[in-house]
């Protein structure tokens, strides 16, 4: 939602942005020996309804476009549902000149960031920004190890972090 509420703001008569929300709606799984225990993450903690729950936040999506600038040209977002490590490749067989301009990542989980970082990279385009909720959470050590063993040094970009939830922080890629 935040992302439609910004296209909106943004990029009001922008037909081509499309947002892609890719979720299992069952909760977090993949946690290994690279993950620092917990009982608020483990596998499927955070879980919703599944496709009930993708349903509704399609319709939702669907009401704020419609709410927004020339409303009546909506369904610019696709929610896809299943294990974003295959439904990512997937979708990229399935599009193969798709980029990105923003990826907000909420995985939690090492291996299974660790794919999803490795799929995704190279189509982040220059300037785009690559979005990570947990990066500096005490408890959850999978983002800030991605970056740091990952990112860090071997791709230019810069990072930044929220005033206002220290955890959410940014990369902007050079």
């Amino acid at each position: 939602m935040i992302c439609e509420n910004l296209r909106s703001i943004y990029e009001p008569l922008n037909f081509n942005r499309r947002i892609y929300c890719f979720d299992t709606f069952k909760g977090y799984k993949g946690f290994t020996s690279r993950d620092k225990n917990s009982k608020f993450y483990r596998d499927s903690t955070y879980a919703l309804s599944g496709s009930k729950y993708a349903d509704f936040l399609n319709n939702l999506l669907i009401e704020h476009e419609k709410s927004n600038a020339m409303g009546h040209n909506n369904n610019k977002h696709r929610v896809i549902v299943g294990d974003c490590i295959k439904t990512v490749p997937n979708f990229f067989k399935e599009y193969p000149n798709q980029i990105i301009s923003l990826a907000f990542l909420d995985i939690n989980a090492y291996e299974p960031l660790k794919a999803i970082i490795h799929e995704i990279w190279n189509r982040i385009v220059p300037n785009g920004i690559l979005a990570f909720w947990q990066l500096t959470r005490e408890s959850i050590l999978a983002e800030g190890s991605i970056y740091f063993e990952k990112l860090q040094n071997d791709y230019p970009h810069e990072l930044y972090q929220s005033r206002v939830y220290p955890g959410l922080c940014y990369l902007i890629k050079k």
